[in-house]
């Protein structure tokens, strides 16, 4: 038997979108991994700095300078850094709905294909015991005559 799902064309769809959706959602991941990254290298380089001016006991004009002119530019970048990783997550939560959608759909393509392909098994399982009734029936009388 050969069975043959009307919404297949709309199934392989949804199924090569979910995959390009992934890869999107993938894609978002490292960028937020790496800026992510960005943000602890920028907060351990102003541990160090601020760890280095605590444990030094005299410093010169041009060191405290120096630090009083890195360190607002230091935090600037911080904070624009994090505001690059919140904007990341907010494309992560985005995409995640999109694929969580596109998931859903495919689904419930998948279940209907699976409902379609058991009632055609069933119909032709009827059909199967429809003919195998009528023989039976038709050698019951050539039988008795």
């Amino acid at each position: 038997m050969k069975f043959n799902f009307s919404l297949q064309k709309l199934l392989n769809l949804k199924v090569q979108e979910e995959k390009q959706e992934l890869m999107k959602l993938s894609i978002l991941q490292e960028k937020f991994i790496k800026a992510e990254e960005v943000l602890t290298s920028l907060k351990d380089t102003h541990d160090n700095y601020s760890k280095e001016i605590a444990d030094k006991k005299s410093y010169s004009v041009i060191e405290l300078r120096i630090y009083n002119n890195y360190f607002p530019v230091l935090h600037r970048k911080i904070d624009e850094q994090l505001l690059v990783c919140e904007k990341c997550q907010e494309q992560i939560e985005k995409q995640l709905e999109i694929v969580s959608e596109i998931i859903k759909d495919r689904k419930i393509l998948e279940k209907l294909k699976e409902r379609k392909y058991q009632q055609a098994l069933f119909e032709l399982s009827k059909q199967e015991q429809s003919n195998i009734d009528e023989i039976a029936v038709t050698r019951f009388f050539s039988a008795g005559t």
